[in-house]
């Protein structure tokens, strides 16, 4: 195939894929408003769906008490606000409420969150930061945390005690 084949066939190939972003919704029900200038899409082909932070909330209302995968630790976890609105930041606050065996002690208490969309395979778009709080329980804040698409996501807590981790995880759906 010459040179000039293959640009002709790129250039066709391209033309009909550019098509394809030309669509609109059918109805105005259907119609999303991006959430900000800086996050709309400048198409109506863009692979995200927007929708309205007034519009989107999560199901999780009132505080999550969850257990460690290995069962070691309790914990307690209050989100503000609560619920969680998409595309908005929000924060935690973790109490660790309980400890399979209090008598060990491997050196202080540490946790780091994160979440992700596992059926997406990713997580979020900000790093959120971890602060001790002054709370003599072990309490933790987080903040900056911020659910960027509407469906299920699965909330983590690391908790680090000397040189062992365990995680923590519970689900949370943004509509």
């Amino acid at each position: 195939m010459s040179a000039r084949h293959r640009t002709l066939l790129s250039l066709a190939i391209g033309t009909l894929l550019l098509g394809a972003c030309d669509r609109a919704p059918t109805t105005p029900a259907q119609q999303t408003t991006p959430v900000s200038a800086a996050t709309a899409p400048e198409e109506n082909c863009d692979p995200v769906t927007l929708v309205p932070a007034a519009e989107a909330i999560a199901t999780a209302r009132g505080p999550i008490d969850i257990t460690s995968i290995d069962g070691t630790y309790t914990l307690h976890v209050t989100l503000s606000p609560d619920p969680v609105r998409l595309n908005e930041l929000f924060n935690m606050f973790v109490t660790i409420t309980g400890h399979a065996d209090p008598t060990r002690t491997k050196g202080p208490i540490a946790i780091s969150a994160d979440a992700a969309m596992p059926q997406h395979g990713h997580g979020m778009s900000v790093r959120p930061r971890v602060e001790t709080g002054r709370d003599p329980h072990n309490g933790f804040r987080v903040q900056g945390m911020l659910l960027h698409m509407p469906g299920p996501w699965k909330v983590y807590i690391d908790i680090t005690e000397g040189a062992i981790t365990e995680r923590a995880a519970f689900d949370i759906e943004v509509h």
